[in-house]
């Protein structure tokens, strides 16, 4: 049997990552904001919790695609850079956020123009996600979450790129934004933003 001492720093250790965050970025697929909509029909989601899913879009989004063709044209005209688009160019990220039960849309609002007030990034979509979840021996499991997309690009169609630096200090902005604890740092794989 473990001593009382011993149990009280694992309760607090699983307690702080219980209110650790983070954000995880990588180039946005094709179709997530349909993902993010829950346009499209998922097993692992429990349908009678999706109601509780929130969902904010700036004014004029309408899809990864659509935001691509759009950078791509600036991009090319003159008011852009005036040279042909590249092809491998990625410049909508999707961002994961690990969430707490007490994370509200104006926290991850407040988030977004942090970002772009210190980055210049523009957040195009927000989606929370309370119905995904493992089930556990009986026991529902939630993977709080949110989802945003993030326009990578400045006034002329130019990727927007962040360094190390910059990512750490994006995770502390995370943290302060969310009213949660900074993750620690890792090397595991996550999970694809669309599954």
């Amino acid at each position: 049997m473990e001593p009382p001492y011993r149990r009280e720093l694992l309760n607090e250790k699983t307690m702080a990552r219980k209110n650790a965050t983070s954000i995880h970025l990588e180039a946005a697929k094709s179709g997530a904001e349909e993902h993010n909509r829950r346009e499209k029909k998922l097993d692992y989601v429990r349908q009678d919790l999706s109601p509780k899913n929130e969902l904010w879009e700036r004014r004029g989004f309408v899809s990864v695609d659509d935001s691509i063709a759009k950078i791509k044209a600036l991009y090319e005209s003159k008011e852009g850079v005036g040279k042909k688009w590249i092809e491998t160019a990625k410049p909508i990220q999707e961002g994961v956020v690990v969430i707490n039960d007490k994370t509200t849309m104006a926290d991850l609002q407040n988030l977004a123009e942090a970002i772009e007030a210190r980055f210049g990034i523009k957040t195009l979509q927000i989606a929370i996600h309370r119905d995904e979840g493992h089930i556990k021996s009986k026991d529902w499991k939630p993977n709080l979450h949110a989802h945003m997309l993030f326009d990578f690009t400045d006034s002329r169609g130019r990727k927007i790129k962040m360094g190390r630096y910059e990512l750490m200090e994006l995770q502390t902005m995370t943290a302060a934004a969310l009213h949660m604890e900074r993750g620690e740092h890792s090397t595991k794989k996550h999970l694809d933003a669309v599954s």
